[in-house]
């Protein structure tokens, strides 16, 4: 907890300054809960705090509530948070059925005041009855109900990591071909180590940081955020990926978007890894096991999966797996991304 505290102020974010509102659950479980300064607390609740904060600084509301569709609401803690700093915003939380049950209950519990729409039916979604309740529950199998409805953000934290490929797909589709949405907030698995003979499952749930299209403008982007790098309980959980996009009215000109991508390439060309790889032996320099590499947007790592989804050619998707190779540290690991930059440089080798 202190840990999480310490790391919020690092970033200007002092939860104590905010209401008194801002804080645990009444309902939640007693035994996970720490009192600072007279709030109830824990890591989850800091951990959704730092989520809304980081989203909200890149969000400008278009309509005269925020609007939000948070696909996987899980108990429903980046819900609370931001209806509490935010308590006119229309909230729309799609999930399985079974799941919906559980943010239903909590936030209930937590804010009794609150007007609330539990969608039994696809008709149940008119625009008047969602206009109407600070809560929208929608199981999945009437999402296509919400397509009309304008949303100011897209929310998915971590349960697009927990589905299998054809689900990634079929939900990345919804939101970037269906949604009218203007923003979206994302943090889900990226990088994770594996053990291809023992973890080959993951090879067919591996695609839900890679499908970003190319209307996305990125507003931040970054592996690690600092806020997931705590050194206790953290590191046993899953490696992130933080991306926050504004999506663009336009579609992009195939030419520039092409242009763009080489020019990325060419940026990365520049780099000693690939322009001295052949030529001069790393060891006895950073070159040789590099300790310090940029995960943000300043990096390599961000310039090629950047380039490869503005254009996915061999160039670009070659120098990724090729940089992938340079992070690994262990022979026997593979990113479990890699098996879908192999089976994207096969398509396009098979095509031509």
């Amino acid at each position: 907890m202190d840990w999480l505290l310490t790391e919020q102020r690092t970033r200007g974010l002092d939860i104590f300054r905010l209401p008194t509102s801002v804080q645990e659950s009444p309902v939640s479980l007693p035994d996970n809960n720490v009192e600072r300064h007279g709030r109830r607390l824990n890591p989850n609740f800091l951990r959704a705090v730092t989520i809304v904060d980081r989203l909200l600084g890149h969000v400008e509301c278009r309509q005269e509530r925020l609007t939000v569709f948070e696909l996987g609401g899980g108990l429903g803690h980046v819900a609370h948070v931001l209806k509490t700093l935010h308590p006119t915003a229309l909230y729309i939380v799609v999930d399985l059925p079974e799941a919906l049950f559980f943010s239903y209950q909590f936030l209930m519990l937590t804010i009794p005041t609150a007007r609330v729409l539990f969608a039994a039916a696809p008709d149940a979604c008119s625009a008047a009855a969602i206009g109407a309740a600070d809560f929208v529950f929608v199981p999945t199998m009437f999402a296509n109900a919400l397509v009309a409805q304008p949303f100011d953000v897209f929310i998915n934290t971590a349960s697009l990591g927990e589905m299998r490929n054809q689900e990634i797909r079929h939900w990345m589709r919804f939101v970037q071909e269906r949604l009218d949405v203007r923003y979206c907030y994302s943090l889900n698995r990226y990088l994770n180590v594996i053990i291809p003979s023992l973890h080959d499952w993951r090879l067919n749930e591996n695609e839900c940081s890679l499908l970003f299209d190319a209307r996305w403008s990125i507003r931040s982007w970054e592996v690690e955020p600092a806020y997931t790098r705590c050194p206790y309980v953290d590191t046993i959980v899953a490696r992130y990926l933080e991306v926050i996009g504004e999506r663009s009215a336009e579609e992009p000109e195939p030419i520039a978007l092409a242009a763009r991508s080489r020019e990325l390439v060419d940026e990365v060309s520049q780099e000693d890894w690939v322009r001295i790889d052949q030529t001069m032996a790393p060891e006895m320099s950073m070159r040789g096991n590099a300790l310090a590499h940029d995960l943000g947007q300043q990096g390599t790592l961000y310039k090629l999966w950047d380039s490869i989804r503005y254009e996915a050619v061999p160039a670009n998707v070659l120098l990724m797996l090729r940089y992938l190779d340079r992070l690994i540290t262990r022979g026997v690991w593979e990113f479990e991304e890699v098996d879908y930059y192999e089976r994207l440089l096969s398509q396009h080798v098979s095509k031509n």
